[in-house]
């Protein structure tokens, strides 16, 4: 039986993620490369809309904005028209694969892109945690994409308040 000492030694030593935060330049020149890229698709603008609603919800563990932590960019986001609704898709990834707030990041990013993209009531939204990023990933797109889930989510005042707390 193999013991980690260094755990006995300090077992509430917290195991802090190495990341990196990108800076304000480094965030300017990704969206340009992405923009010039996207910019032949037919629903940039509403990839570029859902982008800037959902680039400013902050990580609840870190002093960071979702982009700045590379979460997700603009190329993650896809549009698919089906009949008369557009079929939008987030893939992100969390800035660690145990995050305990992978729920309510998700839910946050459903949060701003229902209350800031235009015409939403003709759109569907899932959201989905970018394969191999997450040990977790199935059962919390389940939860994020279900639609009684989510209902629940919205009616739980304490979740609402975190929430509010990371998009305002």
């Amino acid at each position: 039986m193999s013991i980690d000492l260094q755990i006995l030694r300090n077992p509430f030593q917290s195991h802090q993620p190495k990341f990196h935060v990108k800076t304000e330049s480094e965030l300017q020149a990704e969206r340009q490369a992405v923009r010039a890229n996207l910019i032949s698709n037919s629903n940039f603008t509403l990839i570029s809309e859902v982008f800037e609603a959902i680039r400013s919800i902050r990580d609840p563990e870190h002093p960071y904005t979702l982009e700045q932590l590379d979460v997700f960019t603009e190329s993650d986001i896809e549009i698919k028209q089906i009949g008369n609704k557009k079929n939008i898709t987030v893939y992100w990834k969390p800035s660690m694969p145990q995050c305990t707030y992978t729920v309510h990041i998700g839910l946050a990013i459903r949060m701003k892109i229902e209350r800031e993209v235009k015409d939403f009531d003709n759109m569907k939204v899932t959201i989905l945690v970018k394969e191999g990023t997450h040990k977790h990933k199935k059962l919390i797109d389940k939860q994020l994409n279900d639609k009684e889930r989510i209902a629940a989510a919205k009616e739980n005042e304490s979740l609402k308040d975190l929430l509010e707390s990371l998009i305002s």
